[in-house]
């Protein structure tokens, strides 16, 4: 299993459609974790800052579309040329602090990962992840990004 986290300052709308929450907003994702735990599967742990969402006034996350859809097109900026089928894990794994996400259809990707070392996939990934901040006018600076 390959582990990869990365400090992000993304905003992601919710649409308040989902079946924990009638909340429409925009959420400040702060981290991304992502497991690649083998045989197509990608966990994905988004964590958010609870003074833009708080999960015992506004509820869970869990199934809201227009989350899912800008956590797809965030992650597809951090990993150009790779897309996973994203969707909710169960209720359960859903945390106050973060929202629970996973992949099982990696499928048309997999002859690229299996081409390439997973530390490799990471280094691609820190790269483009520079990239995208330094032309959005922001610097890395031990790990974290500032204006």
């Amino acid at each position: 299993m390959m582990n990869f986290t990365k400090n992000v300052n993304w905003a992601i709308q919710t649409g308040g459609d989902g079946l924990w929450s009638t909340r429409s907003t925009i959420v400040e994702v702060t981290q991304i974790s992502i497991n690649w735990v083998g045989d197509g599967v990608v966990e994905v742990n988004l964590t958010f800052d609870p003074n833009t969402w708080n999960t015992e006034r506004d509820g869970l996350i869990y199934t809201d579309n227009l989350f899912l859809i800008g956590a797809h097109e965030k992650i597809a900026k951090l990993l150009p040329g790779v897309s996973f089928a994203l969707d909710y894990t169960e209720e359960g794994m859903q945390g106050e602090d973060y929202v629970s996400l996973e992949s099982h259809d990696i499928s048309p990707y997999e002859n690229a990962f299996a081409a390439m070392k997973p530390e490799d996939i990471i280094a691609e990934m820190e790269k483009h992840y520079e990239e995208i901040m330094i032309e959005a006018g922001t610097e890395p600076f031990n790990g974290r990004y500032h204006e």
